[in-house]
C-alpha cells in the first residue's frame, strides 16, 4: 500500500501490521451425530473430530468438552480429538448425550475457540 506523504510526494514504503490470529478454529462439521452401541467396551474411540484454524493452517489445536458430560462417560483426546469412552454405558438409564465441544487455538496473545455439537444416541 501507499503512503500519503504530507510534503506532496507518496511513501511507498508503508507498511500494514495484520492481527494474525482473528478466526476462532473451525469444526469440519458443525454438529456430528454418532450411534453407540451399549455394548462397545471402555476406551473405544467413537469419533474423530478435526478442527482448522484458519488463520494459520499449521497452528496446532487443542480440544475439549465443555459441557454435556457431567456422568464422566466420554473424554475427549485433546490433541487428536479422538472421542472415546471412559465408563460403561446403559442405554435403559441414558439413551443419549449431546456434549459441546470446543476447539482452541495457540494464538500467541488471544487463543480464540471454536464450538461444535457432537449427539450420540446409544443404541442396544
Amino acid at each position: 500500500p501507499f503512503g500519503y506523504n504530507p510534503l506532496g510526494s507518496f511513501n511507498q514504503n508503508a507498511t500494514t501490521t495484520l492481527c494474525s490470529n482473528v478466526v476462532p478454529p473451525v469444526f469440519s462439521e458443525n454438529v456430528t451425530t454418532v450411534n453407540v452401541p451399549e455394548n462397545d467396551p471402555v476406551g473405544k474411540v467413537v469419533v474423530r473430530l478435526s478442527a482448522q484454524d484458519p488463520d494459520n493452517f499449521s497452528t496446532p489445536i487443542s480440544y475439549f468438552i465443555r459441557r454435556g458430560n457431567e456422568q464422566g462417560r466420554f473424554e475427549l483426546n485433546e490433541t487428536s480429538g479422538e472421542l472415546s469412552i471412559v465408563a460403561d454405558l446403559d442405554r435403559e438409564n441414558v439413551d443419549s448425550y449431546i456434549l459441546h465441544v470446543y476447539a482452541e487455538d495457540s494464538g500467541v496473545f488471544h487463543a480464540r475457540q471454536g464450538t461444535a455439537l457432537v449427539m450420540i444416541t446409544v443404541t442396544d
